[in-house]
């Protein structure tokens, strides 16, 4: 009885070890499973959704609203009684694109932007 003891104890703790072993990799096998399987519907639901934007993209591209835009620009289509007025930017007027600058290019200190500023 004792010998059987002093067998069956340590067969029976690795039985158990390598029944745990057996449990921890099945867990991460299912582990990457489920990250797969969490890839693969995000990976659908995009896919959904540039499909639905091509779809409107298509629709929108082979209506008549968007030919008649479409020669309108291109072709400069108009209706006979229809007046069209073109505008175009001046481009001869300078714009100041920053105004904390001089008009050599250099940058106004702060402290001479709050006297100037004093002295409005």
């Amino acid at each position: 009885m004792i010998l059987q003891r002093k067998v069956l104890t340590p067969l029976l703790i690795l039985v158990l070890i390598w029944l745990g072993y057996l449990v921890f990799k099945v867990r991460a096998q299912r582990d990457v499973a489920v990250q797969h399987v969490h890839d693969l519907e995000s990976k659908i639901a995009d896919t959904q959704e540039s499909s639905q934007l091509i779809a409107s993209s298509s629709a929108y591209l082979s209506s008549d609203a968007y030919l008649e835009r479409q020669a309108r620009l291109k072709l400069n289509y108009k209706y006979p009684d229809e007046n069209v007025a073109f505008v175009y930017q001046d481009k001869s007027v300078k714009t100041d694109s920053n105004p904390d600058q001089t008009e050599s290019g250099t940058q106004i200190s702060i402290w001479k932007r709050l006297w100037l500023w004093i002295n409005k």
